[in-house]
């Protein structure tokens, strides 16, 4: 998983270092963090890797939508006597909207939110462990901190997650990189629509 992501950063920066032109309002990147849990759960804290697409409305107001992977270790009871932990495959996702309160210099804070959902398939039946924290929809708001040197972007923010089944509390903390794509592409697409068969 690093080695794909090593790579995808570096072609990102070879194709963006020779596109650098104005900026469309697409964007796309790499990011990775911490799934922090409460200590009652039954699912234990895990690393993120995962990538981000969007769109910028204007210098304000942007909207995206960002996907997470991560092992889970999951604790479940057998025959009511021993606790068994399994690590298992999970997906974070949600989608958010962005508001850039300010700008200094090339740091832009904002505030964030938005609904996702966790989803964890286990190996083994599901009655071994029930639990909620792969069930409905989850809900968060947060606030960030984007740095901007070109087209290129980085960005750190914490959010605070709450989920709509039995009340729990989650936190996210991640940062990554963000690419703005050339507006050449814009163009494109446009010649693309012109096109007639």
């Amino acid at each position: 998983m690093k080695k794909i992501h090593i790579s995808l950063i570096a072609c990102l920066l070879i194709f963006f270092s020779k596109n650098a032109t104005a900026q469309s309002k697409y964007f796309a990147g790499i990011h990775t963090g911490g799934h922090v849990f409460e200590s009652n759960r039954n699912i234990g804290d895990t690393f993120l890797s995962g990538l981000v697409i969007g769109y910028d409305f204007n210098e304000k107001i942007s909207a995206a939508v960002r996907m997470y992977t991560g092992k889970y270790k999951v604790k479940y009871a057998r025959d009511n006597l021993t606790c068994t932990t399994d690590s298992i495959r999970g997906e974070l996702y949600h989608a958010d909207l962005y508001y850039r309160v300010f700008t200094i210099q090339n740091i832009k804070p904002y505030i964030t939110g938005g609904i996702g959902k966790l989803n964890v398939k286990h190996s083994k039946s599901e009655d071994l462990y029930h639990d909620s924290f792969d069930q409905g929809v989850l809900f968060n708001y947060g606030a960030g901190l984007e740095f901007f040197i070109q087209d290129v972007s980085l960005m750190a923010d914490i959010r605070h997650f709450m989920s709509t089944g039995d009340f729990r509390n989650e936190l996210v903390v991640t940062t990554g990189l963000v690419f703005r794509f050339p507006a050449g592409i814009k163009s494109i697409k446009e010649s693309l629509k012109s096109v007639k068969y």
